[in-house]
């Protein structure tokens, strides 16, 4: 019989005795040095650390649990769930049970070949993305030391910048401008930097050419022709359209003229729905809002290859049970059903390295999101309510 703490001062009880209820038994604060013999399966759920010698383990004290298989399917969107997720009859995690209906993304076969046959590439997948992305995404990430599996932490705040057209002063082209510039061009600058020592020109060049496709490649191979042909475009800009109206489109892969015009801005501003700008030169690096549809396809084109849109705070419920009240799509419940697992390959959840980054980042703009609303409602709220309860509650104390 092995001593154990019990909750009167951590003395250890006496010899024979035995609880048997472990209600009994407060979580244990600090570690059992000692080996600790289980005669009851209760004090299985009693203890968090403990250590037991592997001669004397037996298998018959545990219990096996299993959540089963994941062959659930929701009927409204096709996601695949456990059958404890199921609530009332249906599924409220993707689909909010028929209020959501969302296009799908779309899969491109040779950058599925490259997950799947690759290592080079899953292993520096980061990389790859951050090489070929139209807009940066800077983070201060934390290494956690350690043998065990990778895992993407940050510290502080997420930053998501885009780069005028042209870089200034002769300097090397990053992210979107390097789809300005040749082909060649840009694979060497790409292969220079010294984070890119690993990649391999051969997989940078098919991703060059997967990208070919990608609508906001196409803008900018748009305002390069425009620079070649025209002696004065210092007033050239690229303007983003927020309200790309995903939820009317039937298809999930938008256009290079949904997503963006070029505009000589010499003689006034176009719309301004159009508020993500790319200036023609000098203008600087601009931070990327939270809440612009670009930030997904811009930031991971490697997950959405045909550019398809994030959320944006015009999208609406559209299900087969949408309301006409209350019918807003949050951008937690938009993330929900992009991250369902289904049938169909999917880029995000082979992604590895990049999927655990593409978390995190979405994580942080829906607080980021709610933060902002919680700032932006405060009459609603009625604060000034809560402010009287303080006061109150400091006077009684």
């Amino acid at each position: 019989m092995s001593e154990i703490f019990n909750d009167r001062g951590g003395r250890p009880p006496k010899r024979g005795r035995v609880f048997q209820n472990s209600s009994h038994v407060r979580l244990v604060k600090q570690e059992l040095n000692s080996v600790i013999s289980i005669e009851n399966q209760s004090f299985i759920s009693s203890f968090r650390k403990y250590k037991i010698d592997d001669q004397n383990f037996d298998e018959n004290f545990v219990t096996k649990f299993s959540v089963g298989s994941m062959n659930i399917i929701c009927h409204h969107c096709d996601a695949r769930h456990f059958q404890g997720e199921m609530s009332n009859g249906h599924f409220n995690n993707c689909c909010q049970n028929g209020l959501i209906s969302l296009p799908s993304i779309r899969t491109n076969t040779d950058l599925k070949s490259l997950f799947l046959y690759s290592p080079n590439f899953i292993k520096h997948i980061r990389n790859y993305n951050s090489a070929v992305a139209f807009a940066s995404f800077s983070a201060n990430r934390i290494d956690i030391p350690g043998d065990g599996p990778y895992c993407f932490k940050v510290q502080g705040s997420i930053y998501r910048y885009i780069s005028d057209l042209l870089p200034p002063n002769e300097e090397s082209p990053v992210y979107g401008q390097l789809y300005i510039v040749d082909t060649s061009t840009s694979l060497n600058v790409r292969t220079a930097r010294d984070e890119n020592n690993e990649l391999k020109e051969e997989i940078l060049l098919s991703l060059g050419n997967i990208l070919s496709h990608n609508p906001y490649s196409n803008v900018y191979k748009k305002a390069s022709t425009m620079i070649d042909n025209t002696q004065s475009c210092q007033d050239f800009s690229i303007r983003f359209i927020d309200n790309i109206a995903m939820d009317k489109r039937t298809s999930s892969t938008p256009s290079a003229d949904e997503i963006a015009g070029i505009f000589d801005s010499s003689e006034g501003e176009p719309p301004g729905y159009r508020h993500v700008v790319v200036n023609f030169k000098h203008g600087g690096p601009k931070l990327l809002s939270v809440l612009s549809p670009h930030c997904d396809p811009m930031i991971y084109p490697l997950l959405f290859p045909y550019g398809e849109s994030g959320w944006d705070p015009s999208l609406i419920h559209n299900g087969p049970r949408k309301q006409k009240e209350r019918n807003k799509l949050t951008m937690r419940q938009f993330a929900c059903h992009r991250l369902a697992f289904r049938e169909d390959f999917s880029h995000v959840h082979q992604a590895k390295k990049l999927f655990q980054q593409y978390l995190v980042d979405t994580y942080v703009r829906i607080e980021s999101d709610r933060l902002d609303y919680v700032r932006q409602s405060q009459s609603k709220l009625r604060v000034e309510h809560y402010k009287g309860y303080i006061l109150t509650f400091s006077r009684l104390t």
